[in-house]
């Protein structure tokens, strides 16, 4: 018997700013298991953490993340829009995730979602060589609904852990295989214990996103999936249920 990990969804997003450093502290020192966070790449080629194609939702600008530079969006306030008690919050830099993960004493899963396009090993390769240097790649899955991002990742090295998002419907089992991904992160409501049985069967662990209600939380640890991406990975209701080991992939 084991318990099924939580993984913050941009964070404990439930109760933080998404995507800031304050969330994913809180994700860890609540007990979560891993951090999820989305990467764009800034106008001057800086790394940073940002779920929208532009900053209008999470903070107080307005405009493109790709149009801006890094001086600009840190300028950016990330929490005031969100709560006033979390006025000042900045949008962080990747690097500044990779620095507090590589710190943690816990050993935390840091799942990262793609959200720009990867077509050759130059767009990546200051993430990856920090990525090394942490000695963090086997705790790093890179993550996207962007198959040609995740092909260019494995083609880059086979030791990355990659993992294929699906839309909603969409099993992803050929895909997945295709492209040498390990793990699938399925809408959570896809999942049935068949899905998960038959990832098992053809190893890849499933991931699914994101649960954020008790009985759908029941439902995916009657389903034995590896870990549930949620964006409330300390309430009561949502702790980690005892379910069957799923394999050892």
């Amino acid at each position: 018997m084991r318990k099924i990990p939580l993984w913050a969804h941009r964070g404990f997003s439930g109760r933080y700013p998404e995507n800031t450093m304050a969330a994913f502290i809180a994700a860890v020192e609540i007990g979560a298991n891993g951090i999820e966070c989305d990467v764009r790449k800034t106008a001057d080629g800086c790394f940073v953490i940002m779920h929208d194609e532009t900053v209008d939702r999470t903070t107080n600008g307005s405009g493109s993340v790709a149009d801006m530079t890094l001086q600009e969006l840190i300028e950016l306030d990330a929490g005031i829009g969100y709560d006033v008690a979390f006025e000042g919050a900045r949008v962080p830099k990747l690097s500044t995730v990779l620095s507090y993960v590589s710190r943690s004493t816990a050993l935390i899963t840091l799942n990262l979602e793609w959200k720009i396009p990867i077509r050759s090993r130059q767009d990546v390769e200051p993430v990856l060589k920090w990525i090394e240097e942490a000695r963090l790649t086997k705790h790093v899955i890179h993550s996207s609904f962007d198959v040609g991002s995740l092909e260019v990742l494995r083609q880059i090295s086979p030791k990355l852990r990659i993992g294929l998002l699906t839309e909603p419907g969409e099993d992803g089992f050929t895909t997945a295989k295709r492209i040498g991904a390990q793990a699938i992160h399925p809408d959570y409501m896809d999942v049935t214990p068949r899905y998960v049985r038959r990832a098992h069967q053809e190893h890849f662990f499933v991931h699914p996103y994101t649960v954020n209600d008790q009985k759908g939380f029941a439902w995916l640890a009657e389903c034995q999936v590896d870990a549930a991406i949620t964006n409330w990975p300390g309430e009561q209701w949502l702790m980690p249920f005892d379910v069957e080991s799923s394999p050892v992939l």
